[in-house]
């Protein structure tokens, strides 16, 4: 096999190899790039319940957790203002209008596509995930390599495709000098 065989099995093998990761990290990528407009791991869904009010109660978190359907242990709770009270569990926020009763909570609910992808794109995993992530990088750059060098001739790294690779360097190199 000769070098340029080599090269262009390379390149091919390793881009379907990778093809699920680099979905993975391009969807999720690009949910992360936009996390100051929305959240991409969890929407927010609001549910209002009605009880007696829990003004003079002796335990007024045990009172409004034994009467309104919530999942998760309790973690915390403190009086934002008078009149209020704010229970935090495990994928809830629950505020309490003691003298009414009113309870309004707040339920955080994994996004089904976009929470795995982007608890793998965060490597929230750790362990042996960070290994394959590394692999995935090495991968990404020998992929990039290889493609340097499947196209000859004037089409190839020394005509239109080294133009695009060196612009490829170029804008990104612009942006942080700008941005930074």
């Amino acid at each position: 096999m000769n070098l340029a065989k080599l090269n262009r099995a390379i390149h091919r093998d390793l881009g379907f190899f990778f093809v699920g990761l680099t979905l993975i990290y391009a969807i999720s990528g690009v949910a992360l790039n936009h996390i100051s407009q929305w959240n991409p791991n969890y929407s927010i869904e609001l549910e209002t319940f009605a009880i007696a009010p829990v003004v003079g109660a002796g335990d007024p978190v045990a009172t409004v957790l034994s009467e309104v359907p919530v999942k998760g242990a309790f973690k915390s709770s403190f009086r934002p203002a008078p009149g209020i009270l704010q229970i935090f569990t495990e994928g809830a926020t629950l505020t309490v209008e003691t003298a009414t009763g009113k309870v309004d909570v707040e339920r955080f609910v994994e996004r089904p596509l976009l929470f795995p992808l982007n608890y793998l794109h965060l490597n929230h995993a750790k362990g042996v995930w960070t290994l394959m992530a590394d692999l995935y990088a090495l991968g990404l750059a020998l992929i990039a390599v290889t493609g340097l060098f499947l196209t000859k001739g004037r089409r190839g790294v020394k005509g239109r495709g080294g133009f695009l690779a060196l612009a490829g360097v170029i804008v990104p190199a612009i942006f942080f000098v700008f941005y930074h």
